[in-house]
């Protein structure tokens, strides 16, 4: 489909629609290289441009787009990325529509920001399902069956406790620390009161849903695809994770114990 640019406005309207694709696929949890061969096939829907760039790392995007010899650039941040992989899924939806469909650039905005403004799951349920994943974890590494309801409130109290800590932008090795931190204590409190009966295996079942497992997997996705710079960077963010997490539980394994 023969598709043109054919003012300066559309050009700032394309750039600014691509780097909020970017910026959304970050922001939920896509992989880098995701992000460039987005923008990459959107830009080369239009035949008229004469050339396009695409630079994303872990937490920005950058988009330069270069028409009639001049180039237009354009830089998003996204500081707290988190994973949201329906959200991509839509993304990657309406980068083929997009494309194959010779979509306006006013619907394509309208899309996106409808895209932007997607709804989390309320923090209630979330919590619900992190309770309920580290009971049934609890269970798979040998944990009682008893142990199955105190290890749902662990994780569900941990969560909810550790999702109220982000209103006030505390640091994201603290927030892990205080993941630990809460999850070996209360486990440990149940036990002491005889409410649960082997909190070691609840502490390890309950810290499952915090160990940084995708970002590794992402990290690894994107050194395969040459972007070295974001998969170490990702990699280094998961080793502060899981530092994160050991240093809560051993301070209170070493008072428990």
């Amino acid at each position: 489909m023969d598709r043109q640019i054919k003012s300066v406005d559309e050009i700032y309207k394309l750039l600014h629609i691509t780097v909020m694709v970017g910026r959304i696929i970050l922001q939920s949890g896509g992989e880098v290289f995701r992000v460039e061969d987005t923008i990459e096939r959107m830009c080369s829907s239009f035949t008229n441009l004469d050339g396009y760039e695409v630079l994303a790392m872990k937490t920005s995007v950058s988009v330069t787009l270069i028409y009639e010899g001049i180039p237009y650039n354009s830089v998003a941040r996204e500081k707290s990325p988190s994973y949201k992989l329906e959200v991509v899924d839509m993304m990657n939806a309406f980068s083929r529509n997009f494309i194959n469909t010779g979509m306006d650039l006013n619907q394509a905005y309208r899309v996106v920001m409808k895209i932007d403004r997607v709804k989390d799951y309320p923090n209630w349920f979330l919590g619900f399902c992190t309770g309920i994943i580290g009971a049934l974890f609890t269970l798979l590494y040998g944990g009682p069956t008893v142990d199955f309801v105190p290890a749902f409130f662990v994780g569900f109290i941990t969560y909810y406790i550790v999702n109220k800590s982000a209103v006030f932008f505390v640091p994201e090795f603290m927030v892990q620390l205080l993941a630990g931190f809460l999850t070996a204590g209360i486990a440990a409190v149940f036990s002491s009161i005889g409410f649960a009966t082997d909190p070691n295996m609840i502490i390890i079942g309950c810290l499952m849903p915090y160990v940084p497992g995708m970002a590794i997997t992402n990290a690894v996705r994107d050194i395969l695809s040459g972007d070295y710079m974001t998969g170490l960077m990702t990699i280094a963010q998961a080793i502060f994770i899981a530092v994160g997490l050991a240093f809560g539980v051993g301070m209170v394994l070493a008072i428990y114990l």
